[in-house]
């Protein structure tokens, strides 16, 4: 029988609010690892406040381009995801998915 997959949209500010919430971490995984016998996940993060610092900071030095301002936003997502395949990495995908297809 195939697992049900369930997908999580995960705020990166749950994951960073001010700095890196490791309580919030270590909850979040010993709740996925308590599901992931009978569920397959795929988690979504977002940029989250890091993302925003990034591009208000560059915002306050320059005037930046709005294709930098999105590069900014998806380094800051994209560190959030290695952060995550990372304290699950024994169960997570060797690699995070950049393409969704």
């Amino acid at each position: 029988m195939a697992k049900e997959i369930v997908i999580i949209s995960l705020g990166g500010s749950l994951v960073v609010p001010d700095k890196i919430n490791i309580e919030f971490l270590k909850e979040f995984r010993k709740l996925i690892l308590s599901k992931i016998k009978d569920k397959r996940f795929i988690i979504i993060i977002g940029g989250g406040k890091i993302c925003r610092e990034y591009q208000n900071a560059a915002s306050s030095v320059v005037d930046i381009a709005d294709e930098d301002l999105d590069w900014l936003g998806i380094h800051a997502t994209r560190l959030n995801a290695h952060l995550l395949r990372t304290i699950f990495r024994e169960h997570a995908h060797p690699k995070v998915i950049k393409d969704p297809t």
